[in-house]
């Protein structure tokens, strides 16, 4: 009954790695709970839109907030970031060719 559970949904189909076009296609049988369900999912995100319209957003503003972030600072952070990122369970650090092993999806093409 969460219509923005469908849409992080769909978001997920568009993976790291991800190069072909992706379709989703929703199936709904007409006189069903299906129905009933996809209707009110499609009006709470009507009225979603009706309450928080996106313009109201000014991402001008953010943007500008953003750019003020020390670059030496950020590069930091990335750094600390990447190194917890690819420390194992047992203490380890992954490998950069353990990560490409684990990002490879040629085997599902």
């Amino acid at each position: 009954w969460n219509p923005q559970v469908d849409c992080q949904a769909e978001a997920r189909c568009h993976r790291i790695g991800q190069t072909k076009p992706v379709c989703i296609y929703r199936l709904v049988s007409q006189n069903t709970l299906d129905e009933v369900i996809y209707e009110t999912a499609q009006s709470k995100l009507r009225l979603g839109h009706i309450v928080l319209p996106p313009h109201l957003f000014k991402f001008e503003a953010i943007a500008k907030d953003q750019q003020k972030v020390d670059l030496n600072e950020l590069l930091r952070q990335i750094r600390m970031e990447t190194k917890d990122n690819r420390v194992r369970p047992d203490g380890n650090i992954y490998t950069d060719a353990e990560i490409e092993k684990f990002l490879d999806r040629s085997d599902l093409m």
